[in-house]
């Protein structure tokens, strides 16, 4: 929210998570794909939100068909983003004010599918334009790849979560252990 108050000129905001990964050289051949299309918002694995998802209790909180998408690599158009963050404020009123419990508080991938599909924006999937293979985007950290890993996948693939080798590390046991 922060950013865009401060790239005042733009239209698109793109958020890539630092775990995001481009397999080809060079990931503006990704963004080109999409300088022409007109969207609020381009996501990836936009849909119904399945009752078994993780943060699916979180979208009882919000207005309208619980909906979920992956949030890592995402672009948002201005005005969408204006409207999540005044939602946003105001979602988070009921919070501070204990009208819900902490967590109940929507994950951003419940919050901005669910909130923009409810306001009926235009909402388009990531992967229903680009060239690049998605198959190894993934939201399960028990998925996750190292850095080194990654590198050896040649060919236009985004994988997420990739990691570098201690963070990775230090998932893996926190798993074993718990």
């Amino acid at each position: 929210y922060a950013l865009e108050k401060s790239l005042d000129k733009y239209e698109y905001f793109w958020l890539c998570e630092p775990d995001v990964y481009f397999c080809n050289k060079d990931s503006t051949q990704f963004f080109k794909a999409f300088e022409k299309i007109e969207s609020d918002c381009l996501i990836l694995r936009y849909g119904k939100a399945a009752p078994n998802l993780a943060f699916f209790h979180t979208s009882k909180v919000l207005d309208g068909v619980p909906m979920s998408c992956l949030f890592p690599l995402s672009r948002l158009k201005k005005s969408a983003i204006n409207t999540l963050f005044e939602f946003r404020k105001e979602l988070s009123v009921s919070f501070l004010n204990r009208k819900f419990l902490p967590n109940q508080y929507p994950n951003d991938e419940i919050f901005v599918a669910t909130t923009l599909n409810r306001l009926g924006l235009n909402i388009l999937k990531i992967e229903d334009f680009t060239s690049f293979d998605t198959r190894l985007y993934t939201a399960d950290q028990n998925e996750a790849m190292t850095i080194e890993e990654a590198e050896k996948i040649t060919g236009e693939f985004i994988v997420h979560p990739v990691l570098e080798n201690s963070v990775y590390m230090e998932k893996k046991i926190n798993n074993f252990k718990g």
